[in-house]
C-alpha cells in the first residue's frame, strides 16, 4: 500500500513538472493557458526553441539577436501567438515555454 502511494506521488510529480525539463537549455519565457501573454526580449544572441510544456520536441527554433522580441502576445483575432523576432507562430491555448539552447 505504501509503495503504491509513493508510486502515485512520483508519477504526479513527473506530470506536474512536465517533459520540458528533460530538454536542454534555459527557460527564458513562459505562457500558461488562460494567463496574460508577455513579450520581452532575447537576453543574448543564440538559438531559441518553443516547446509545449509536456513535449520534448520543439515546435519551432529560431536564431535571434540580443534584444529581438521573444515571448507571447494576443493576436488581433484574440488568440495567443508565440513571437520570436519578426516571426509569429499560432499556438493552441495551453502552456508553452521558450528555451535558449
Amino acid at each position: 500500500m505504501f509503495s503504491r502511494i509513493l508510486a502515485t506521488l512520483a508519477l504526479g510529480s513527473m506530470l506536474a513538472v512536465g517533459c520540458s525539463r528533460v530538454t536542454s537549455g534555459t527557460t527564458v519565457q513562459r505562457y500558461d493557458a488562460g494567463k496574460d501573454a508577455i513579450v520581452a526580449e532575447a537576453t543574448a544572441d543564440g538559438d531559441y526553441a518553443l516547446y509545449s510544456t509536456f513535449d520534448s520536441t520543439p515546435v519551432v527554433t529560431y536564431s535571434l539577436k540580443k534584444g529581438d522580441q521573444l515571448g507571447f502576445k494576443k493576436a488581433e483575432t484574440g488568440k495567443v501567438v508565440a513571437v520570436a523576432g519578426s516571426n509569429e507562430v499560432s499556438i493552441q491555448d495551453k502552456s508553452y515555454i521558450w528555451k535558449k539552447k
